[in-house]
């Protein structure tokens, strides 16, 4: 019985890390409409690979039942999406949040 639930696990995890993967997709999306920076949003995934890296005596690995995908690929995959999310790809959203923050800032 142990070995089927090991299985189960590990499929759960890798449906696991295949939604956080889309997660973050949405995520740089919704930053890049929101007008942020989304490359220098990346930096906070850079960081946790390089703790992860160093917790583990300078290697990145997945556990078949980790139920997230590693830092540094979530990294690298962040600033690939960077390049076409952005706020340049979103100029209306931006007009949006520009005028609305420029309103409540000015009471």
């Amino acid at each position: 019985m142990g070995g089927l639930t090991t299985l189960r696990r590990g499929y759960e995890a890798a449906s696991s890390r295949e939604f956080e993967r889309e997660a973050d997709i949405l995520g740089i999306k919704l930053a890049a409409m929101a007008c942020y920076d989304t490359k220098r949003g990346t930096d906070v995934f850079r960081r946790l690979g390089e703790i992860s890296k160093k917790n583990n005596n300078g290697y990145s690995h997945t556990s078949f039942i980790d139920s997230h995908p590693p830092s540094d690929e979530r990294y690298r995959d962040l600033i690939i999406a960077s390049e076409t999310e952005n706020a340049n790809a979103y100029p209306n959203c931006c007009a949006v949040v520009n005028n609305r923050t420029k309103k409540y800032l000015l009471f």
